[in-house]
């Protein structure tokens, strides 16, 4: 192995060795260490106990693929994962396994597994009913000696059932006998890069100790939200990458905290799924890791983004959107790019409009894309109808904070609604603009 615990990693791998312990919780803060943590106990569990076999289970596939697997290979370069298992050269075992309950209720999928212990990574993405079965099933690997059964499991602060089953209890110190919680902060992880942890010093009060030092009982409130009828609770939820169905890439062009994209799927005529965010240094950057997290796609991947960057540029040879078709070459790329961008108040009728009634268009977000959950929490409305970008200075470069993934849904969304944005914020804005005129008070007529 060539990475080294630190402190509260430390803690967690050692309660799993200690064998004192049935079920462990190492939740908390965004980017707390918590993935290489839990990977860093399997290990250590399956190099101490000999022809042993230990299960790593996420949503889905393409989760596994795209973060814990790679994560893993941090660790152990040499790994080789063969049909999403690592074979030890002690004869352990580690199963990357996807819950996949939205292809199976039931999770038959389980049945017949046989293992000693297993990592529950990113639990809150997963039904309890998962955490049930796993508990059927550790143990039932016999070898000799037997490590005792054991349940790791990790996550970012959330308010369905890890809360009520985890932090709650812990909170209340009525965990039950055997089970332990480590809570995790952004400052425990000394490898997150400064730019990363300046960045978030930015975030609204609220935000900062729910995401950032992760306290799980903040509840986030910023004056003038630009996304009000934003709801956690219905709004996020997990949603599944589906190759069936094209992509719809939208781009908002920035250097400066990161060139922001996000990914989404119409599941339904008008039901759309955020399934992905993708923070990039650049165009390259940006089009390279698309391209490995959906290089086996067959549809159709239409471009969305801000018309402004339609203008030519010599700082990258072309525009914004040309550069993409050709760094995306492999794909079926349209470009959907609106001739000129809709004012920011129409964008905010429709987009509210969707939140709240869901419709036109009914709106998900994949409850992993905590960057998302942030913008759209804190993201303001100002004064004159716009958002609320504040400047900052940072490293002798001045740009603005926020604002960017907010920025590619409501491109997205006009473009790909089209129709119903035009139909729905020409209504709305004659209701407006005759109201206005009605309140307005009468000029007496000075000849009375």
């Amino acid at each position: 192995m060539i990475i080294k615990p630190f402190a509260t990693q430390e803690k967690f791998i050692k309660a799993a060795l200690s064998g004192k312990y049935s079920v462990i919780y190492f939740g908390g803060a965004i980017r707390g260490g918590k993935t290489f943590a839990g990977l860093l106990a399997i290990l250590a569990l399956a190099r101490v106990y000999p022809k042993s076999r230990w299960l790593v289970v996420r949503k889905d596939y393409q989760r596994l693929r795209l973060t814990t697997i790679p994560s893993f290979y941090k660790i152990l370069p040499d790994a080789a994962v063969s049909g999403n298992v690592c074979k030890l050269s002690n004869g352990s075992e580690i199963i990357f396994f996807a819950e996949n309950y939205d292809r199976d209720k039931d999770l038959n999928r389980f049945r017949g597994l046989e293992i000693n212990g297993a990592l529950l990574e990113e639990a809150n993405e997963l039904q309890e009913l998962t955490f049930i079965k796993v508990q059927e099933r550790v143990g039932t690997h016999i070898i000799d000696p037997m490590p005792k059964p054991l349940i790791l499991l990790t996550s970012n602060p959330d308010d369905n059932w890890v809360k009520l089953k985890f932090y709650d209890r812990w909170k209340r110190k009525e965990l039950p006998a055997g089970w332990g919680y480590i809570p995790s902060r952004l400052s425990d992880n000394p490898h997150i890069p400064k730019e990363v942890v300046d960045n978030y010093k930015h975030l609204p009060a609220e935000a900062y100790k729910r995401f950032v030092e992760g306290d799980w009982e903040v509840k986030i409130q910023v004056p003038d939200p630009f996304y009000h009828a934003f709801d956690q609770h219905r709004h996020l939820v997990s949603c599944e990458y589906n190759p069936d169905l094209p992509l719809h890439l939208s781009v908002d062009e920035n250097v400066e905290p990161y060139m922001a994209a996000t990914v989404y799927q119409i599941v339904a005529p008008a039901t759309v799924h955020m399934i992905d965010f993708i923070p990039a240094k650049n165009v390259e950057h940006l089009c390279r890791e698309f391209t490995a997290r959906y290089y086996f796609h067959e549809g159709a991947v239409f471009l969305y983004g801000d018309a402004t960057s339609q203008r030519r540029s010599a700082r990258i040879s072309g525009n914004l959107f040309t550069l993409i078709e050709n760094y995306l070459e492999r794909f079926k790329v349209i470009n959907k790019v609106l001739t000129s961008n809709p004012p920011h108040h129409a964008r905010w009728l429709f987009v509210n409009e969707c939140l709240e009634k869901d419709t036109p268009v009914r709106l998900r977000f994949d409850k992993s894309l905590m960057d998302v959950e942030i913008e759209m929490l804190t993201v303001r409305y100002a004064p004159d109808g716009s958002k609320m970008k504040e400047k900052i200075r940072q490293d002798g470069k001045t740009f603005e904070k926020n604002g960017h993934i907010s920025d590619t849904l409501d491109y997205f969304l006009v473009s790909a609604f089209n129709d119903a944005f035009r139909a729905m914020t020409a209504g709305k804005n004659k209701i407006e603009a005759t109201l206005e005129r009605l309140s307005k008070p009468k000029t007496k007529n000075p000849l009375l």
